[in-house]
């Protein structure tokens, strides 16, 4: 601390009685603490609009939070409400999963179905002999017909040079079949595969100047089953005559009935119900935390309108009752119960029983 003494001359007599001059110093000024407290009392406005601005910062940032919870609270109410969603998703069993297997779609009627696998769909295919010195290649054409369609003769002009350029012609004809050369330790092949299985896809070839011997490995068959007592026919093993529900026939065997089972997927309802809890409840824990009173210094949203009215307009859509709905009248009632907290909880008994 620096202090200025102020010099007082005073006056005074000596010991033979005449007069004197003295320099006294008295009480000093502290000039430090002076400006600083003036500059004290000048900051006090800035201190009191900082301390605002981080009560206003703080405001944002806790509505920013609650904004965010908002949303992913939407997005987990939308997926409920979602008709093909997760409360809508069914489950198809099968008990011989190596003759049939199926999957059904949302919203498909429970239940079960009996399927009788005769035989298979087949796709159908052909493949050349080995070109050597008793049946080489010769720059030629062949002519293939898929199913009922018109006979395409490849190339359409002149003739192909090769087994390699024979096949570029042929994939590049869209005659609905796929050529590719097969080679093993015999020699390449030429290998045709039709692009669609069943009767309607099986090869035919009705001309050969190419000079190779060619052999039909597979017939194109349609798959034929019976599904719930009606014998069907389909081009593919995937047979979809039953609304909602495909059919994936894995093997034939006409002595043995398979029965699939379809039924709601309570697992993934469980899974998306939850979802929506716990999104809620972090909406209505953020407000409780922010909107807070008493001791709880870190709650600034306290009488704010917007945070009140959140939290009424959400707390009255949870609370909802509707008429008839089956007996699911409101979230209680699937077994969805409210603390006093208004936060939820999942009573996993009575949500199955719900489910189910």
């Amino acid at each position: 601390m620096t202090t200025t003494g102020i010099s007082i001359l005073s006056v005074g007599t000596n010991g033979q009685g005449l007069p004197t001059l003295a320099n006294t110093v008295s009480g000093g000024i502290d000039v430090t603490g002076a400006v600083n407290a003036a500059m004290a009392a000048l900051q006090q406005p800035e201190n009191l609009l900082q301390q605002q601005q981080t009560i206003l910062q703080n405001q944002v940032s806790a509505l920013n939070s609650v904004s965010t919870d908002l949303s992913s609270l939407l997005t987990s109410v939308q997926a409920l409400g979602d008709p093909w969603g997760a409360l809508n998703t069914m489950n198809a069993t099968s008990s011989d999963s190596t003759v049939a297997t199926a999957s059904a779609s949302a919203g498909s009627q429970a239940g079960n179905h009996t399927v009788v696998v005769k035989n298979l769909a087949q796709t159908s295919s052909y493949y050349s002999n080995v070109p050597d010195a008793t049946t080489p290649f010769t720059a030629g054409t062949i002519t293939l017909q898929v199913g009922s369609g018109t006979a395409v003769t490849i190339p359409p002009s002149g003739t192909a040079s090769s087994l390699t350029n024979l096949v570029q012609d042929i994939n590049s004809a869209n005659a609905g079949v796929t050529a590719s050369v097969v080679t093993d330790a015999a020699g390449a092949r030429l290998a045709l595969v039709s692009n669609q299985s069943g009767l309607a896809g099986d090869i035919n070839v009705t001309g050969n100047t190419v000079g190779l011997n060619m052999t039909k490995s597979v017939i194109g068959k349609d798959a034929s089953a019976v599904v719930d007592g009606i014998p069907i026919d389909s081009a593919s093993n995937t047979v979809t005559s039953i609304a909602g529900l495909t059919l994936n026939l894995q093997n034939a065997n006409p002595n043995e009935t398979v029965t699939i089972g379809v039924s709601a997927d309570t697992s993934t309802a469980t899974s998306a119900i939850q979802s929506f809890v716990d999104s809620y409840n972090k909406v209505i824990g953020d407000i409780n935390a922010q909107a807070a009173t008493g001791t709880n210094s870190s709650a600034v949203l306290v009488g704010d309108p917007t945070i009140r009215d959140i939290q009424a307009r959400i707390l009255t859509d949870v609370t909802a009752s509707l008429t008839g709905n089956g007996g699911m009248s409101n979230l209680q009632s699937m077994g969805l119960e409210m603390g006093n907290d208004g936060t939820l909880t999942v009573n996993t008994t009575n949500l199955n029983s719900a489910l189910n």
